[in-house]
């Protein structure tokens, strides 16, 4: 809302975002408060700067109202929580009418602020865990979904003041480590590092086919190491490798897919992954080292598999752009802002060091670096709006954790979780279930972001694939992939929709461009969970070398079967050997059955010497006609 309020409310963000940095990083170092009070904390400054930002942007007197309305709701029950955590500690659920009405509050703020800033998806869900918390003992008794008699009070307070809850451990995984990454991935993304990528991408480009397509490959996945936000590594890229794109003759929807694409990689791209892996750390019990370490082959298959197609699209709409100058000068000057933060990242934690305390230096190490060199230093003004932006970002995060916390503890109180677990297990064997577990993760992302969709899958499904036999790691490692991949995935696919935007693109159209692009790495996580090889746990090297060969090459096979391009044009007939050889190489990778290696090869080996002696009796590869845009 214009004039004193919004003015106001604007003044608040900018102190309260600061004050919330201020406070995560101070804790790093000092011990303040015990675990509880720091959730509380957090999530009250995660609550009022989403309210406030209500305020600052109502444009109607009853909308200002109602962001008045919760802002004092935070304060009266965050406050009370916080004042009396010691008390509300020890209450172990039994609840009174206060502690049941500051929940109460509490649960209506967090599932209002994850309305406002992720959709609507995540607090239906939630409304309905809550009406089988509240009301599950009214069906008829005996039935599977029956529950018993929770009384009010005392549902409240578990999913609300709780420690599985609200204030959980997702929520503590929030306060103490997601929100200083959202910060550094923020910061690493506005200091000068744009300049670097840049000049990287063209410097590649001189040398491979594709070069605007190979920038926004590169670009991306060097951002996506640090920021591991889809969205946002688009918006970052994206600004400068699609206007690039679309100058060397990509059309708007291949541009925006490349760039979704690519940029959906970075939530598993180590060291940072996606804040997903954060959450991973809490419900597998898994060492963050030994996640960044898992995610080094997939990472590596998911930006080769992606770079093939970029490349195929390429030679097929003869894109070959005369290289661009590289300035040496500006990349190599601002090559330390990006390298330097990413070189201590992974230095810290390979030596160990928590995570709170790695996030902790390598965002006071970029804010140094960025003051070192006149040309690279940020104002004051500049810095502090990227801080409370980040802040902000960090925010809306942590209220959605915090509304996955009230689902989980609602399914868990009630056994809800362990009932769906049981029909998931129903369906038998491995395969199946890993598709339904794969389709559940892929369904809850459309709505929701990825840690969300991610612990809320593998609250359901980790428990049934670690049943049947999977690695815990192997487990959630694959419902972690199907909640990043939902990104790109229709009907929402948020990083489509940005990229799209972004090309002034059809989003249907390059919706369907994105899933072209990427249709092979959703086979991906199967793969390690029969093949631990591609999780970095190798056996005896000829079982490592052969898996590795194998597994490449069927998921590049698939580049010509959905491009119809090799190096010339594929004819339908070729595709289907393309297909079957890929198909038979991944079986064997499943079944183990050499057979399938066999006739894999052999089909390989068969299209690549036909492939060979086609474009020597062409000569060149002759690419297809470009088709101008209407």
């Amino acid at each position: 809302m214009k004039g004193k309020l919004g003015r106001g409310a604007g003044a608040a963000i900018v102190v309260i975002g600061l004050a919330m940095v201020a406070y995560h990083m101070v804790y790093v170092q000092v011990l303040l408060q015990s675990s509880f009070e720091h959730r509380v904390t957090h999530l009250a400054f995660a609550l009022l700067l989403t309210f406030l930002s209500v305020l600052r942007g109502a444009q109607r007197h009853r909308v200002a109202a109602l962001g008045l309305v919760f802002v004092a709701m935070t304060l009266f029950s965050m406050g009370y929580i916080r004042l009396w955590s010691d008390h509300i500690e020890s209450l172990y659920g039994f609840a009174g009418p206060v502690e049941a009405a500051a929940a109460l509050m509490l649960i209506i703020l967090v599932l209002e602020g994850t309305r406002r800033d992720w959709g609507i998806t995540l607090p239906i869900l939630a409304v309905v865990s809550l009406a089988y918390l509240f009301w599950g003992h009214l069906l008829p008794q005996g039935t599977y979904f029956y529950h018993s008699y929770i009384p009010m009070p005392q549902a409240l307070a578990f999913v609300a003041l709780e420690s599985g809850g609200a204030m959980g451990g997702l929520l503590l995984a929030s306060a103490d480590y997601i929100f200083l990454f959202v910060i550094f991935g923020g910061l690493i993304g506005a200091l000068g590092t744009d300049r670097f990528f840049n000049e990287l991408s063209k410097a590649l480009g001189k040398r491979l086919t594709g070069a605007g397509g190979l920038s926004a490959v590169v670009s991306s996945g060097l951002v996506g190491m640090v920021t591991g936000v889809a969205m946002s590594n688009v918006l970052i890229t994206g600004a400068f490798t699609i206007p690039a794109m679309r100058s060397q003759g990509y059309t708007r929807e291949q541009a925006g897919a490349i760039e979704a694409v690519a940029s959906t990689g970075g939530q598993i791209m180590p060291p940072v992954l996606g804040l997903g892996a954060f959450v991973m750390v809490t419900l597998a019990g898994v060492p963050y080292v030994e996640i960044v370490i898992a995610s080094i082959i997939p990472a590596i298959l998911y930006y080769l598999v992606t770079y093939l197609g970029v490349r195929v699209m390429a030679l097929k709409a003869n894109i070959h752009p005369p290289p661009e100058p590289v300035s040496l000068r500006a990349l190599v000057g601002s090559s330390y802002l990006f390298l330097v933060p990413v070189g201590v990242l992974v230095v810290l934690l390979a030596a160990r060091h928590s995570i709170m305390y790695t996030a902790f230096y390598v965002i006071v190490i970029s804010v140094v670096l960025a003051y070192v060199r006149k040309q690279t230093r940020p104002e004051w003004r500049e810095l502090i709006r990227h801080l409370v932006e980040g802040a902000q970002s960090g925010a809306s995060v942590a209220v959605a954790i915090a509304a996955i916390g009230i689902i989980v503890q609602g399914m868990t109180t009630t056994g809800l979780g362990g009932k769906i677990t049981a029909v998931i297990m129903s369906m038998g064997d491995l395969p199946s279930t890993l598709v339904a577990v794969a389709l559940i993760g892929l369904f809850l992302g459309l709505g929701m972001p990825t840690p969300a969709a991610y612990a809320l899958t593998a609250a359901l499904g980790a428990p049934v694939l670690i049943k049947m036999g999977v690695p815990a790691l192997a487990a959630h490692m694959f419902i972690l992939y199907y909640a990043s991949l939902s990104s790109i995935t229709p009907p929402v696919a948020a990083a489509v929709l940005v990229g799209a935007r972004l090309a002034e693109a059809n989003f249907w159209k390059c919706g369907i461009e994105a899933m072209r692009l990427a249709y092979s790495l959703y086979l991906l996580p199967f793969l390690w969970v029969f093949e631990s090889t591609f999780l970095m746990q190798f056996t005896d090297p000829l079982t490592t070398v052969v898996s590795l060969l194998v597994g490449t090459v069927s998921l590049s096979l698939t580049v010509p079967v959905l491009q119809g391009w090799a190096l010339g044009r594929v004819a339908l007939w070729e595709r289907g050997l393309y297909a079957l050889s890929a198909l038979s190489l991944f079986w064997y990778l499943i079944d183990k059955d050499r057979r399938m290696l066999a006739l894999g090869a052999l089909l390989f080996l068969l299209t690549a010497v036909h492939e060979w002696r086609k474009r020597r009796r062409s000569g060149v590869a002759q690419p297809l006609a470009r088709v101008p845009e209407v």
